[in-house]
Formats: C-alpha cells, sequence, structure tokens
C-alpha cells in the first residue's frame, strides 16, 4: 500500500495584501518525491486554497491510486 502524504516545510506565510501561503514536501511511504505550494487569492477569498506550484519527480509519477 502507498501512503501520500504531505508535510510543511516551512511556517505559515502571510503577505501584505492578506493572502497566505505555505510549501510542502510530498512524500510517498515517508519518502520524499516532490514539493508542492498552496496559497489563497484575494479573488477567492481566505477559504479557498490555489496551488501554485507542483512537482512530482519523474520516476515516481504514475505509481498508486491515482495519487501522484
Amino acid at each position: 500500500m502507498m501512503t501520500t502524504t504531505l508535510r510543511p516545510t516551512e511556517p505559515l506565510q502571510r503577505a501584505a495584501d492578506g493572502t497566505r501561503s505555505r510549501h510542502y514536501q510530498v512524500c510517498v511511504n515517508s519518502r520524499p518525491v516532490g514539493e508542492l505550494h498552496l496559497g489563497t487569492s484575494r479573488d477567492l477569498g481566505d477559504s479557498v486554497a490555489v496551488i501554485r506550484k507542483l512537482r512530482v519527480d519523474e520516476p515516481d509519477r504514475r505509481r498508486g491510486r491515482g495519487t501522484v
């Protein structure tokens, strides 16, 4: 079984315009396989996050049940 988890790599960041963001490490079975950057948007509101960046290492793509 493969377990995909997101681990924060920094504290929650707050910009001057009120938006928030955080970087995460993408792990499969506790092994780092990529990174994710999530952030809020002034247009969408404080309760919605958008994916600003997503990277999964090439050898770890298309494995498991539609996870990474």
